[in-house]
């Protein structure tokens, strides 16, 4: 496996383990802030809603059109914000609001990875580089699901928002730091 996957690999792992801290919990954090599991459900779906729309305006773009390298950066840097802002006002409002800018964020960032992972996959490897994604994430996100029950139930759910961004901006200087392109 060539070095900028390895790069694109461990960076986007280290953020899917950032963003799967939340999941197990949504439910009992929007509890805590007063929603009724109607509204909940609603948060929830904001997110996709917003990725959805944002993601119907990507798919009309061209290849080529994206700076895909400073939309992934942005993407970790707008989602570990967000999280970041969860921590410091836990409100309905707020989280409505951060729900939509995750949504718009995991939109292209998405697109940005999976474009930049789909560039550099190694000639006659794509099942086992795509496999290796896989074999990088969920360990990732089933640590993460174990992780985020000890930090709320030992802390808080701002420490796990915190926390969420804290991860979220290493992994973006993982991969500000150490990614080159193959063509550089």
């Amino acid at each position: 496996m060539n070095r900028s996957l390895k790069i694109l690999l461990i960076s986007n792992a280290v953020f899917a383990f950032a963003g799967s801290l939340f999941v197990p919990l949504y439910a009992l954090f929007t509890e805590s802030v007063g929603a009724t599991p109607f509204i909940s459900g609603l948060l929830y779906a904001v997110h996709f809603i917003s990725a959805t729309i944002v993601g119907f305006f990507i798919y009309k773009l061209k290849d080529g059109r994206l700076p895909t390298k400073s939309l992934l950066e942005l993407n970790y840097l707008v989602r570990g914000s967000g999280w970041f802002i969860i921590g410091l006002f836990p409100t309905l409002s707020v989280l409505f609001l951060v729900q939509i800018l995750v949504g718009v964020s995991e939109a292209f960032g998405n697109a940005a990875f999976n474009t930049m992972f789909s560039d550099h996959l190694d000639k006659n490897r794509h099942v086992s580089d795509w496999a290796t994604w896989d074999l990088w994430k969920n360990p990732m996100v089933a640590l993460a699901a174990i992780l985020s029950g000890l930090v709320v139930t030992f802390y808080s759910f701002s420490i796990l928002f915190f926390l969420m961004s804290a991860i979220s901006f290493a992994s973006f200087g993982i991969f500000k730091l150490r990614y080159q392109d193959r063509s550089a």
